[in-house]
Formats: C-alpha cells, sequence, structure tokens
C-alpha cells in the first residue's frame, strides 16, 4: 500500500467528518419543525394529496341533504294535515327571510343550513327528502 494512498483516506475520512460536522451544525439551528419538514417532506405532501382526493371523491359522491320544506309522504294524507305542512312550510321560510337579512346571507343558505340541522336530529327510519327531491327513509 502505497503512503500516500493511507494520507488520501485519512484525507477523506476528515472531509466527510467536516461535512458531518458542518450539517450537524446547520441542523442545530433549525427550528423543530423546519428539520420535521425536512425528513417527512415526501410523507407530508402524499398526505395533503390523500387527503384532497378523499375531501374531492366525498363532495362529489355523497352530496348533502337538504330539508327545506316539510312535506307529506303520501299523497293520500289527509286535507288538514296537507295544510299544517304547507303553514309550517310558509312561516319557516318568512323566519329564513329574517335570518338572511340579519346575516347579509341568501334564504337558500339558510335554508340549507336549516335543513342539515333538522336531517341531523331527525331519527332513523324517519323519512327525509333528498336533494333529487325524493323521500329515504333515513338509517
Amino acid at each position: 500500500m502505497n503512503p500516500h494512498d493511507e494520507q488520501k483516506i485519512t484525507s477523506r475520512d476528515e472531509v466527510r467528518k467536516a461535512r458531518e460536522a458542518k450539517r450537524a451544525s446547520a441542523a442545530a439551528f433549525l427550528p423543530a419543525n423546519d428539520r420535521f419538514k425536512q425528513s417527512y417532506a415526501s410523507l407530508t405532501y402524499l398526505c395533503v394529496i390523500v387527503a384532497t382526493v378523499a375531501h374531492f371523491a366525498i363532495f362529489e359522491f355523497f352530496p348533502k341533504l337538504e330539508a327545506a320544506d316539510l312535506g307529506v309522504v303520501s299523497d293520500e294524507a289527509p286535507a288538514a294535515a296537507k295544510q299544517l305542512v304547507l303553514d309550517i312550510n310558509a312561516k319557516r321560510k318568512v323566519r329564513y327571510a329574517e335570518i338572511a337579512k340579519q346575516n347579509g346571507t341568501s334564504v337558500d343558505a339558510v335554508a340549507a343550513l336549516a335543513g342539515e340541522k333538522l336531517i341531523e336530529r331527525t331519527p332513523p327510519g324517519e323519512y327525509v327528502m333528498g336533494v333529487d327531491v325524493r323521500w329515504q327513509k333515513k338509517k
């Protein structure tokens, strides 16, 4: 073995150690958040992409249900029941208009939010009207 080769190896080792020391000292001054981002950057980007795709899929394939109006499931309902439903819906629309004016939003937005809340409160087994304007039994 040539004495110059051993000196080169020593020099390479010294260079490597110097580089590692420099990296370590630079990393020591990085905030923890930046060190985390550097170590998990690809995983972070993957998670963001997966979350974006999941949100798109949920909103595309599972549209929200709305219940802006009450209704009668059967056309054979008594006239008094039908009239009661019409009265309730008229009063509801007036109240939605008041709320929309107070909050500077549209009546449709208030009705959609109220519909979501009403559907959440509806017990399973009851019927709710979906966005396709068909009655569906809530599960």
